[in-house]
């Protein structure tokens, strides 16, 4: 199994900026899933820990996307204890996401050199969480949050957070553009790209187009944004 370091993580979420999340419940529809976000440009996923079937699910897909997706990062979410970090991680977990802020597993991956993402939504938290060794910090439910004008305002006394919104995320242009010109370092997208209307009609072609558009949309808006930073800067 492929394990790599909290570095070359963060290297490939600070290149790519989308983690798409997805609940596992069935072992095909999962694989076909991943192979279309993969197709489409996708480079990091997450699979919940949501069903009574998620871990195992997860441990079968582990060695599928080795063998078919050389370059997908694959990780767990919705880890809310060291236990599951463990299980997940011993599994071939690459990256763990909580919900929570947890102090066990904040220092399991601490132990393995992990990438972990715990979930925040106060600027008291965001800190704690980063104090604690999160690589980056999730902010879940973003849009009930405030949106992009709250992370705004966390990263106006506190520039140097690294936050993911999730929850709020739809994938437009016009959306993408305001959370990064806000200041994160990614975004988590789930229901409003594996849709049930999509995931109903096994409509693969669909993900596959969508995550082409939003990995597309991505990488432009990041370009220029750092065109104008260059700018300011000269």
């Amino acid at each position: 199994m492929i394990h790599r370091s909290r570095q070359e993580i963060n290297q490939f979420i600070s290149r790519h900026a989308l983690l798409p999340l997805f609940n596992p419940d069935d072992l095909e529809v999962s694989k076909n899933v991943i192979q279309a976000a993969y197709d489409g440009g996708v480079r990091l996923f997450e699979c919940t820990n949501r069903s009574a079937d998620a871990f195992s699910i997860f441990k079968q897909l582990v060695p599928f996307v080795e063998a078919n997706m050389p370059e997908m990062v694959l990780g767990a979410g919705t880890i809310m204890d060291e236990a599951a970090a463990k299980r997940f991680y011993e599994a071939g977990a690459q990256f763990i996401v909580s919900p929570v802020i947890s102090p066990d597993v904040a220092s399991f991956c601490q132990k393995k050199d992990l990438f972990w993402c715990p979930g925040a939504s106060t600027i008291n938290e965001i800190v704690n969480a980063q104090n604690r060794g999160a690589d980056i910090v999730k902010i879940f439910p973003a849009n009930f949050l405030g949106g992009p004008e709250f992370v705004r305002a966390i990263k106006a006394p506190c520039p140097w957070i690294r936050v993911m919104p999730t929850g709020g995320v739809d994938g437009s242009e016009k959306n993408l553009r305001a959370w990064f010109e806000a200041g994160v370092l990614c975004v988590g997208i789930g229901s409003q790209l594996f849709t049930r209307e999509i995931l109903a009609a096994r409509d693969y072609k669909m993900i596959t187009t969508r995550t082409k558009e939003i990995v597309t949309t991505i990488q432009f808006i990041k370009s220029t944004l750092n065109q104008k930073a260059n700018a300011v800067r000269s």
